[in-house]
C-alpha cells in the first residue's frame, strides 16, 4: 500500500494533482518525529582569525520558510520573465542577521541591524557569511556545481 496517492482532483492554487496521505500508525509516528524534531541547530563559529572580535558566536539553522524568503528577496525577473540575481550591498548581512546567535540560540541582530552589519569589516562579514551559508544549506548546490566543473 502506498502512503501517498493521487486523488485525481486538481489543486486550483498550484494546478497540481492533490495528494492524500494515508493515516497509518507508521506514517503518523514518522510525521510526529519530524514535526517535533529540535529545530535551529547551533554551530559554533571559529573566530580565532579575528581576536579583537567576540569569540563565542554561533550560527543557527534557519527555517525553510526564512531561507525561501531570503532567496526570493534576492531575485528579480527580467522583461522575458527570466530570474536574475538582484545586486544588493546588504545580501550577506541579511543572511548573517537570520543566523548569527549566542550560545542559547538568541539572534544577535534584528532586521533593523542589517545596514549596520553590512558596514562591518569585509573579511569578518565574509567569514560569518560562509558559516551562515553552510548552516542554512546554501553552499551545497555551489559545491556540487564546482565538482561538475572540475570534471569537465
Amino acid at each position: 500500500m502506498e502512503a501517498i496517492e493521487r486523488s485525481g482532483e486538481n489543486n486550483s492554487a498550484t494546478d497540481r494533482p492533490t495528494l492524500r496521505v494515508e493515516e497509518t500508525p507508521r506514517a503518523r509516528s514518522l510525521r510526529e518525529q519530524m514535526l517535533s524534531a529540535r529545530r535551529g541547530r547551533l554551530v559554533p563559529v571559529d573566530m580565532s582569525r579575528f581576536p579583537d572580535w567576540p569569540q563565542s558566536l554561533f550560527v543557527k539553522a534557519p527555517s525553510s520558510a526564512a531561507i525561501a524568503a531570503w532567496e526570493q528577496s534576492g531575485i528579480t525577473f527580467g522583461k522575458k520573465g527570466r530570474a536574475q540575481i538582484k545586486p544588493s550591498p546588504t545580501r550577506k548581512a541579511e543572511l548573517i542577521q537570520l543566523t548569527l546567535c549566542d550560545s542559547e540560540g538568541v539572534l544577535v541582530f534584528g532586521p533593523k541591524d542589517v545596514q549596520d552589519v553590512a558596514k562591518l569589516d569585509a573579511d569578518v562579514v565574509n567569514h560569518l557569511f560562509a558559516a551562515a551559508r553552510k548552516v542554512s544549506g546554501q553552499d551545497v548546490a555551489d559545491d556540487d556545481e564546482e565538482d561538475e566543473d572540475e570534471g569537465n
